[in-house]
């Protein structure tokens, strides 16, 4: 992996300095057919990733890509998320009103991540994961299942968006959680 550095005082890289960057690293490679793209977690939000990985997906067009982003890549915001946990809106918004939730306030980026990374209690996330344990994804409020048994029960390849049917029955899928799937729209609307 190389390392493209640009340094210019009190002057971010423009997209088109970032695309040019991206196509000498790119061609380097000669033709590609498959490529995993794997950018830093949420908590790394001003790290440009998100329009990184854009641009690149833009720019591999005609290859089968897939993003996987990374989990528990930065140290201090994961403590925080281990402590408050995936516990829906109203229980991170009483942390941050309490005594106790100096910490969370000194980092809303974490709130927000907690915030978006729950259901709020109106459905069921499960987790499967080679990466954390059964203890780490459950203590934050998920439920877990063995990343083996998950492959087994569904077919990932045929999944489409949306809903889906097996011999298990009836399931919801999103292949991206982190494009806004915990939207609600009563809250969206200003109703409780």
């Amino acid at each position: 992996m190389s390392r493209y550095i640009y340094r210019q005082e009190n002057e971010a890289i423009s997209m088109r300095q970032l695309e040019t960057a991206m196509w000498e690293e790119l061609e380097q490679f000669g033709r590609l057919k498959n490529v995993l793209i794997i950018p830093p977690d949420i908590s790394r939000l001003s790290s440009y990733a998100g329009p990184v990985v854009c641009k690149l997906f833009e720019m591999l067009t005609g290859v089968t890509v897939d993003i996987m982003p990374a989990l528990g890549t930065h140290i201090p915001n994961d403590r925080l998320i281990r402590k408050y946990g995936y516990r829906g809106r109203d229980k991170i918004l009483d942390a941050l009103k309490s005594e106790d939730g100096k910490e969370l306030r000194e980092n809303l980026s974490v709130a927000a991540h907690l915030i978006h990374g729950s259901s709020d209690g109106r459905f069921k996330i499960t987790y499967a994961s080679n990466e954390l344990t059964r203890e780490e994804v459950e203590s934050v409020g998920f439920d877990f299942v063995e990343t083996g048994e998950a492959l087994g029960k569904y077919d990932i390849a045929s999944l489409r968006e949306g809903w889906n049917e097996t011999g298990g029955g009836r399931f919801f899928y999103v292949s991206n959680p982190s494009m806004g799937l915990w939207a609600n729209r009563r809250k969206f609307c200003g109703q409780n």
